[in-house]
């Protein structure tokens, strides 16, 4: 019976501290019987008109079940399937243990001494990358310039072919009409 009454009391006393306000001061003590149900009222309210929640509840059995580690291990392949998977992958494996065996051969050049100060280098590359960046961009702009000059060309040789042509259809009709020559004789 003793022990029923120091249960009883550590229980208010908890009661008390959780149904304590900010300031330390015990509210009206509720005991955690008629919180749990008040917060089961609350869930009530909060869920009620949804329909996508109560489906949850009823699933929730089945969500646990899948969450078992137990349950996992039985839906994970057999024994047999993955030997089968590997022998299917085999060709595939070899050649990537074979590319594992080189960069294990390559380890010395990867490790040697002029790898390994690359990094230092990295001031003496930088302005060298300056250096080419400019030279790209001029680079560009030649090349935009020829371009253009190439564009210009065309034009210049299209008008004067032009004019040749004109030439010769007029120094054609004047001879034609002086009659030195024959409409079709040079064609």
């Amino acid at each position: 019976m003793e022990h029923l009454k120091v249960l009883d009391e550590r229980l208010k006393r908890l009661e008390s501290m959780v149904g304590a306000n900010s300031t330390g001061e015990a509210e009206v003590p509720k005991t955690a019987v008629d919180q749990l149900y008040d917060l089961k009222q609350e869930l009530t309210n909060v869920t009620s008109g949804r329909e996508r929640v109560h489906n949850l509840w009823k699933r929730l059995d089945e969500l646990n079940e899948y969450l078992d580690p137990e349950k996992a291990a039985k839906l994970t392949l057999s024994e047999d399937m993955k030997a089968n998977i590997i022998l299917a992958e085999k060709s595939h494996i070899e050649e990537q243990a074979a590319l594992l065996e080189q960069v294990d051969q390559m380890k010395g050049v990867l490790g040697s001494e002029h790898i390994q100060a690359a990094p230092d280098m990295a001031d003496k590359l930088h302005p060298l990358a300056i250096v080419q960046v400019d030279q790209q961009e001029q680079l560009e702009a030649l090349g935009t310039d020829v371009r253009q000059l190439l564009e210009a060309y065309n034009d210049i040789i299209s008008l004067v072919s032009k004019q040749f042509v004109q030439w010769d259809e007029t120094l054609t009709k004047y001879e034609v009409s002086k009659k030195v020559r024959k409409t079709n004789e040079y064609i």
